[in-house]
């Protein structure tokens, strides 16, 4: 039954947009292209000005219960922010809960037609320990980290965790850019 709730968990994405973030010991990356540490969202019918007003006017919508603070903005170009989650995932190990917080950048960058999403400078503490965090790559005896330094994953619930996160904060941009006609009321 875990299984299959975890299988469920992972394709959900998947019918609601076609890009989506992968953990991998480097970061965050595009699932088609690891290479790239970005999603490209598209949304043909909208100009560059108008995904950039629709995202500038809901970008509080888009954070689900952070602190936010824009640290950069051009007009129809792009928008960066910082941005603070309380809970990004959670260890539960020989009784013990390490709750880990994550502090993050967001870039948006708009062009006709599409819009470019990444995530930069991820690190990710554990709450009330500012000393030791959940880092992507590690050694097993070293903390806690996502992936061992071979690069196979070692916390698979958290990098789920992780992922789940991320790609629902792209689901919610794409739902927003969908559905602009909210001021009809």
């Amino acid at each position: 039954m875990k299984r299959l709730y975890y299988i469920l968990l992972a394709i959900t994405p998947l019918f609601s947009f076609g890009q989506q973030y992968v953990l991998t010991p480097n970061g965050l990356a595009d699932s088609m292209d690891i290479t790239k540490d970005y999603l490209v969202i598209t949304e043909e019918d909208k100009t560059a000005d108008e995904l950039y007003e629709i995202c500038r006017k809901n970008l509080y919508t888009i954070s689900q219960n952070t602190n936010i603070k824009v640290i950069g903005e051009i007009a129809n170009e792009y928008i960066r922010y910082s941005m603070e989650v309380p809970t990004i995932a959670v260890i539960k190990k020989l009784g013990v809960g390490l709750i880990a917080e994550a502090y993050f950048d967001v870039e948006i960058r708009f062009k006709d037609g599409r819009i470019r999403h990444q995530v930069t400078n991820l690190r990710m503490p554990f709450r009330g320990d500012d000393m030791n965090q959940l880092s992507l790559t590690g050694s097993k005896w070293g903390g806690w980290a996502v992936f061992d330094k071979k690069g196979n994953v070692s916390l698979k619930d958290q990098k789920l965790q992780i992922e789940n996160y991320f790609n629902q904060s792209v689901a919610d941009l794409l739902k927003l850019t969908e559905n602009d006609n909210n001021d009809d009321w």
